[in-house]
């Protein structure tokens, strides 16, 4: 927020100064806040969320197998577990 003012911030992210400052004095500023914030300073919310203790980065890289495993067809899968076992051979 670059040492933005809460009645800068809360203007910026559509919400009352008010829940800027609620957010911002309690022990974690609430996800959807973060979100709200990220967007306001047109940064990524996922790096907002990282930042904030909400996700790791392990969290999105495992996500993002799993999305990527349920995209695959079929056949591209069950082409890898075939090939996996005789890449270990090697």
């Amino acid at each position: 927020t670059e040492s933005a003012s809460n009645r800068e911030i809360a203007r910026r992210a559509g919400v009352s100064h008010q829940t800027v400052s609620r957010w911002l004095s309690a022990a974690r500023c609430p996800s959807h806040g973060v979100i709200l914030i990220a967007r306001a300073y047109q940064t990524d919310p996922v790096e907002g969320l990282i930042a904030a203790g909400w996700i790791t980065a392990s969290d999105l890289a495992n996500g993002g197998h799993r999305n990527a495993a349920r995209r695959a067809p079929t056949a591209t899968l069950t082409a890898e577990v075939h090939r996996r076992p005789l890449a270990a051979q090697d």
